[in-house]
Parts: C-alpha cells; structure tokens; sequence
C-alpha cells in the first residue's frame, strides 16, 4: 500500500505543487526493491531521496545515443 501526501511550496505568494513519480516493482525486481530499501534504512533517508540520488547517477551515467534507444 502507498501513501502518498501532496505538499505545495509557497513562493512570493505563488502556490507551487511538487511533481510526483509513481513507480511499481515487478516480481522480478524485488532485489532492487530491498536494496533501496536497505538504504534507506540504513542512511536514516527517505526512500523518495535515495531514488531521486539513483536516477540522477544513471542519467549523469548514460551517454546521450544511449538513452534515444526504447528500452
């Protein structure tokens, strides 16, 4: 079950809402999910922050051509 709570950020009177990513593990991927889950257990971070830090590595990672090609 996932819970989820919208925050919004008020900047020079401007009501911001945050952008959200909803994301499922198949049965097959359950070793990364207990991995980011492991980490983020044991760096006291939420999981939202671990996931952010791990696509921002893979895309950083990714050549350009690389990431043009469907998957």
């Amino acid at each position: 079950m996932i819970f989820t709570t919208q925050f919004q950020l008020r900047l020079n009177n401007k009501t911001m809402k945050q952008k959200t990513l909803h994301i499922s593990f198949p049965d097959e991927d359950m070793d990364l999910y207990n991995e980011i889950m492991r980490e983020s257990a044991l760096t006291y971070s939420p999981v939202a922050s671990v996931c952010r830090r791990h696509i921002k590595k893979g895309i950083l990672n990714t050549p350009q051509r690389e990431m043009l090609v469907p998957a």
